[in-house]
């Protein structure tokens, strides 16, 4: 069985400095975002994914530029994830680049980051709210006949988080019951200028505050040197794996092992 997640282990670098200074000093990265704020509130993408969206940022910008932001989001990284780790997972191309990514004023969002894999979001603008779990730990607390629901019918289109994230959004007994469980909920307040780390495997409930859109810079992490992150990650592949119908041709389970078998550092108590 996988090991039990030992807290969500997500953090805020409030008022993050190189971050700030560097959209500040590099006049075309805050223009790139200052227009991709006014523009991606109108785009299909942000209408079809719950007011949420992003776009790849490297071919928006020159390549000095793009090392320069590369350099700055990555020495935000969790310390268990040195350099050799991140160069290796960059084979794969859910971690080679960096998205801009936009929130609408009124969204609310209940699921996990982008493929469940941890993630750093640097904000440019607005403010939001952000609850969240481990899967392992929501897994496990849920019943029997719960998850045995949809067995089956998963698929790339709807998967094991889709299905948590159904079991969250509803205002049922279970989910109250997880809201009273000390311990198995954390929440934080993102501002302007913040970064946040979200672990792989990791369940958000987020919530963009005071109306205004939000817009920032996201970056996939390979982190399963963290507990937390390799057990939820084991959990996702376990479970998601025993539902679908064709596991062999599922993208989504090669990630999720993909990130599963990167190196591990020897010891680690994150």
């Amino acid at each position: 069985d996988c090991a039990q997640a030992t807290g969500p282990g997500a953090y805020v670098i409030q008022k993050a400095n190189d971050w700030i200074e560097l959209f500040k000093s590099k006049s075309s990265l805050a223009s790139l975002l200052q227009i991709f704020q006014a523009q991606f509130p109108n785009s299909p993408t942000c209408a079809n994914g719950g007011g949420r969206c992003q776009a790849p940022l490297q071919q928006k910008l020159d390549a000095a530029v793009f090392n320069d932001v590369m350099d700055t989001l990555t020495a935000y990284m969790p310390p268990w994830v040195d350099e050799s780790v991140f160069e290796k997972a960059r084979k794969n191309s859910q971690f080679k680049g960096i998205s801009l990514f936009g929130f609408l004023g009124t969204m609310t969002y209940v699921g996990a980051e982008y493929q469940a894999v941890g993630t750093l979001r640097a904000g440019f603008r607005g403010k939001r709210s952000i609850t969240i779990a481990n899967f392992d730990d929501l897994w496990r607390f849920l019943p029997d006949d719960v998850l045995s629901q949809k067995k089956g019918n998963w698929s790339e289109a709807y998967t094991i988080i889709n299905f948590m994230a159904e079991v969250l959004s509803s205002k049922n007994d279970i989910v109250k019951s997880m809201l009273q469980k000390d311990g198995l909920f954390e929440t934080a307040i993102v501002d302007e200028g913040d970064v946040i780390y979200i672990p792989s495997g990791v369940l958000v409930v987020e919530r963009v505050l005071d109306g205004s859109p939000c817009t920032g810079l996201r970056l996939s992490v390979p982190d399963t040197e963290s507990k937390s992150a390799k057990a939820n990650v084991c959990r996702l592949i376990k479970e998601h794996q025993a539902r679908i119908s064709n596991p062999d041709a599922s993208q989504l389970l090669s990630l999720w092992k993909f990130l599963r078998d990167l190196p591990e550092a020897e010891e680690s108590d994150k």
